[in-house]
């Protein structure tokens, strides 16, 4: 049996090295530089879950738009979520 039991295909998503807090950093900016360009991490915050913490990022560019990005415990950059609107 894999990660997950009985090779469930959720397994795979949960495999990856577990990161800090620079390694998010690291990753989320990473991810800025390749898909969101001008925008820049705003806010920072480290959620401690079960399995490992998960860490919240605000990213904002200089018209005001503003974005959620999450990092889960296996390093797995999510999102971008609207935060305000769109200019």
């Amino acid at each position: 049996m894999g990660k997950g039991g009985f090779n469930a295909p959720c397994a795979q998503l949960q495999q990856g090295d577990p990161v800090d807090d620079a390694g998010a950093k690291a990753k989320v900016q990473e991810y800025l530089d390749a898909n969101l360009k001008g925008f820049e991490i705003a806010d920072a915050t480290k959620v401690e879950r079960p399995r490992g913490s998960v860490y919240r990022f605000a990213v904002k560019d200089s018209n005001g738009n503003q974005f959620l990005l999450m990092v889960n415990p296996f390093g797995q950059v999510r999102g971008p979520i609207p935060v305000q609107a769109v200019k």
